[in-house]
């Protein structure tokens, strides 16, 4: 995906919630999905030269087959009423996962378009599908005058590269085990001995080359997928996912616990007496560092008095 810059082209507020559509020429409510579906209308208009009627929002599929469902964001016409490019927009927090791509793959199987184009926030991503049935991106968004007249656009195929399976056999360099932690495949107190182990762990879930064999259940390889979590956030990434007799597709994480050594019960408990409302910020705090975190978790309080003693302990 490349970047766009929309500093220009963000719509302007009528009042607290409402603007003024820059295609329908009529006030509507503003969602964060909605200012950027006006913001990347401008920036066709004004930088790529497309003509304003030749740009059709919120355009139902069934227009281009009986009975079909949904609404494309905005088609992009030619002269002749070909649909030069179908475009999702997507609010600044939402993901590209493959649910994201399989809806407009789904929607451009009904229009036919010659070009098809994702939104998220700033970022976008421009694609064709070549008669080899590859999925082409270009670094940029073409003019109009480009996409009309079958100029020049720079496209990259989007070739999968072999997931090479790490040895446990032999030393893993420390730039690799480095970005092992980075990416949270080890916590940062994740005993050494059980290293080897979830590198072969690893090895299973990234490869899926080798396919599980197992009654009612078709291993489908990784999925970029997200999900919620306990904490009112998000997980997110490329999970190794199942379907489930051919109707439900499960993922599956591995998860872990965390237990607050005594030495720092002690402390948040003296906290606690002490300073009430600093305790309650504090809590306030971790719950919304572990929202952002992105990982599933719980809290569990100790309590004081008459009250069920226990540990504060993390969950993620």
């Amino acid at each position: 995906m490349f970047e766009i810059d929309f500093t220009n082209h963000y719509p302007i507020l009528l009042d607290k919630d409402t603007i003024l559509c820059n295609v329908r020429k009529r006030i509507i409510r503003v969602t964060p999905e909605e200012k950027i579906r006006q913001a990347f209308i401008s920036f066709l208009i004004s930088e790529k030269g497309y003509p304003k009627d030749k740009i059709q929002i919120e355009v139902p599929m069934s227009r281009f087959r009986k009975e079909a469902s949904g609404r494309a964001d905005i088609l992009i016409f030619d002269e002749s009423e070909n649909v030069l490019c179908l475009i999702e927009c997507k609010e600044p927090n939402e993901i590209y996962t493959d649910k994201v791509l399989e809806q407009i793959l789904k929607y451009d199987d009904i229009v036919q378009a010659e070009t098809f184009c994702i939104v998220i926030g700033s970022s976008c991503a421009f694609m064709f599908i070549d008669e080899n049935h590859n999925l082409i991106s270009a670094s940029e968004f073409p003019t109009y005058k480009t996409l009309i007249e079958n100029g020049e656009i720079n496209y990259e195929v989007n070739e999968d590269v072999p997931f090479e399976r790490f040895s446990i056999n032999e030393p893993i360099e420390k730039q690799t085990l480095d970005l092992f932690y980075e990416e949270g495949i080890f916590g940062n107190h994740t005993d050494i001995r059980f290293i080897p182990f979830l590198i072969n762990l690893y090895n299973f879930y990234i490869d899926d080359n080798q396919k599980v064999i197992c009654k009612n259940i078709k291993d489908i390889g990784l999925k970029t997928i997200k999900y919620g979590n306990a904490g009112s956030g998000t997980f997110s990434g490329a999970y190794r996912s199942f379907l489930y007799m051919e109707d439900v597709i499960v993922s599956f994480s591995i998860s872990s616990m965390t237990r607050v050594d005594e030495g720092q019960q002690e402390s948040m408990k003296g906290l606690m007496k002490t300073d009430e409302e600093e305790w309650k910020t504090w809590m306030h705090e971790c719950r919304m560092q572990l929202i952002a975190s992105g990982v599933d978790w719980g809290i569990h309080l100790g309590h004081v008095g008459k009250e069920r003693p226990g540990p504060l302990q993390a969950f993620n």
